[in-house]
């Protein structure tokens, strides 16, 4: 800028006149008012409105489903039963008694599916339907039965798949024991201890000791009685004795419990007897194999026009079929049925053709046993 020099020139303050520093506040706190609470009070009359008529519809419809659940026309009264055919409508009126007076909308019908697959395992499948108002549709479908099984404590129904499906007759164990099983199935020895005691009681007899106390019997048997002076002979007597005694009590068994049988509605279902004294429950599985051939020999019989008095399961493999005058045929797992069979039937025609008889044909093995 040129130099002016009209232009006023800038006095100078003195040093005692210059502005001194200040302290800048960096915070000032605010006062604190006082302020007088204000009633501000506005109606939103149409949240209002809304709910209240919420309340009153949620009222009715609870009101609505106390009277529903309360009101007696909808409570169980009616049973609609399909499909049953070896448990009776009395049985099942009996399990389902619980529901009957319930209102029909608090009845689940799973669990009522459940209650009767639990209660009878001869059921395979349950359908439970509701019929409004107070009606239950209940659809069963019940496992097949096949075969009677009769051992020494009872008789069981056997499913196609070997699964006992319920007792048929009272439970009823008997006293038959291991060491009675094992002479009466043909594998018993001399030196049994029942074979002994046997050989014991024929000694006191003879000596007519009937009288003596069990203590002086003892006594002379320790003194007079030793068991391997007794001959050869006289052991397999004695052992042959008791495997036909045995033998004869578990056939005893074997009657009371067919004799139920033959009151039942199964009379006619084919019919095994096992010699076991084994107490089964239900869905208990039994040799399914010799089940299976079984059930064919009871097929090719009936078809044969071949009266059947018993069949037996003998040891671990064999089926034993006693027919009319004590004729026997044996049968056996390690061999296809089919050509047991076919051996069978050449062997019978054979003898037909020879004018002979038998009194026992086995076709277990590939070698024929004919007994004349």
């Amino acid at each position: 800028m040129p130099w002016n020099p009209f232009r006023r020139r800038k006095q100078q303050e003195p040093d005692n006149q210059k502005p001194q520093f200040e302290a800048s506040v960096l915070y000032k706190p605010k006062q604190i008012r006082k302020v007088r609470p204000r009633i501000n009070i506005k109606f939103d009359l149409p949240r209002i409105f809304w709910g209240m008529l919420l309340f009153v519809i949620l009222s009715i419809i609870i009101t609505l489903v106390y009277f529903f659940v309360r009101d007696p026309y909808f409570t169980q009264k009616q049973y609609k039963i399909l499909g049953n055919r070896n448990i009776t409508e009395e049985q099942l009126l009996n399990s389902l008694a619980e529901y009957s007076g319930r209102h029909l909308f608090l009845v689940e019908t799973h669990k009522v599916e459940n209650k009767l697959i639990s209660e009878y395992p001869i059921i395979d499948g349950v359908d439970v339907d509701k019929i409004w108002p107070d009606k239950l549709f209940i659809k069963i479908s019940e496992r097949e039965p096949k075969l009677v099984y009769v051992n020494l404590n009872g008789a069981y129904l056997v499913d196609d798949e070997g699964r006992v499906l319920q007792l048929l007759t009272p439970k009823n164990l008997v006293d038959y024991n291991d060491s009675k099983m094992r002479i009466a199935r043909g594998y018993g020895n001399e030196d049994d201890e029942l074979v002994i005691a046997t050989l014991q009681n024929e000694f006191l007899a003879k000596l007519n000791l009937k009288d003596k106390t069990e203590a002086e019997k003892a006594q002379i048997l320790s003194e007079q009685f030793d068991i391997l002076a007794v001959p050869l002979e006289d052991k397999q007597r004695a052992l042959s004795y008791l495997q036909e005694l045995y033998l004869a009590e578990a056939q005893s068994f074997w009657n009371v419990n067919s004799k139920l049988v033959d009151l039942s509605k199964y009379s006619s279902f084919p019919r095994v007897k096992v010699l076991n004294n084994n107490e089964l429950q239900e869905n208990d599985q039994v040799d399914l194999d010799r089940l299976n051939l079984t059930l064919e020999i009871s097929n090719f019989m009936t078809q044969r026009q071949i009266p059947v008095i018993d069949i037996i399961w003998e040891g671990e493999l064999l089926v034993k079929v006693e027919s009319l005058e004590n004729r026997q045929l044996i049968f056996g797992l390690s061999r296809k049925s089919s050509l047991q069979f076919e051996d069978l039937l050449l062997v019978i025609n054979d003898l037909s053709r020879q004018g002979k008889s038998y009194t026992v044909i086995d076709v277990s093995a590939t070698k024929v046993l004919v007994v004349h």
